[in-house]
């Protein structure tokens, strides 16, 4: 999985850096699909079928559906938006979940090189270091991350969430690209994370890297966390309670 990463990030950031983009849209102005969104799918593609023949694969630009069995989640470039403006956060991830399980997660930002990597019940690490989430013990001493979803219909619940937080808490931000959210939750630099609108390729990967880090993940919700239906908070286990509190709409 580092390999496949690694390979189809380096194309992202060759693409990057010299500007080669061709960009179209597709549910809207906001969502975009671009030449590397593609070619990097199709090295991803190739080199999944190469190591690991015959596993399926959901992805963004390269469809299907998820099943009960084993399955990779392909994100090739997430962060379209932030990669077409010239922000350098943007990564490649790729997860690899059974069922409910969470089995693995790559996330790959081929601009600053980080590199997040998990294993279930073998922790999280950041460029081979391990990395823990934070212990931050209060909701008004933390920072906490976000985003938009497509859907601008969400857009008015999006703003009451985000503004009740900000109010909570010591600041929020939000990066465009749920991958790198989740690995920023799960080495610390983030106390929490929430969004919803989200498919499962943005976060099968991040939710297995922050979970092996020791933040709790979940819905708004139930407390449980459900890869299809694309919401998503993870935070520091001693602030969770707190978060999904503030999430609440009443």
């Amino acid at each position: 999985m580092l390999a496949v990463a690694l390979a189809a990030g380096e194309r992202l950031r060759e693409l990057f850096l010299t500007k080669d983009l061709n960009i179209r849209e597709k549910s809207g102005p906001g969502d975009l699909v671009t030449k590397a969104d593609i070619e990097a799918t199709e090295i991803a593609l190739e080199l999944l079928e190469r190591y690991f023949p015959g596993v399926h694969v959901v992805g963004e630009e390269s469809g299907g559906e998820a099943t009960d069995s084993e399955c990779f989640f392909l994100d090739p470039l997430d962060g379209t938006l932030n990669f077409v403006h010239g922000y350098p956060e943007f990564a490649i991830s790729l997860g690899f979940w059974k069922g409910a399980s969470a089995l693995a997660g790559v996330v790959y930002n081929p601009i600053s090189r980080n590199c997040y990597t998990a294993v279930s019940g073998h922790g999280a690490y950041k460029n081979g270091a391990p990395i823990r989430s934070s212990h931050v013990t209060a909701l008004a001493s933390s920072l906490i991350g976000s985003g938009w979803p497509y859907d601008r219909s969400r857009t008015e619940r999006n703003v009451y969430r985000i503004g009740k937080i900000r109010n909570l808490s010591q600041d929020i931000r939000t990066f465009g690209s749920a991958a790198l959210a989740l690995c920023l939750v799960a080495e610390g630099v983030l106390d929490g994370y929430f969004e919803e609108g989200l498919d499962s390729w943005d976060i099968a990967a991040g939710a297995v890297i922050a979970q092996e880090a020791g933040a709790r993940v979940s819905d708004f919700e139930s407390g449980e966390f459900f890869l299809r239906e694309g919401e998503i908070m993870a935070s520091g286990a001693d602030i969770s309670a707190q978060l999904a509190e503030a999430l609440r709409i009443s």
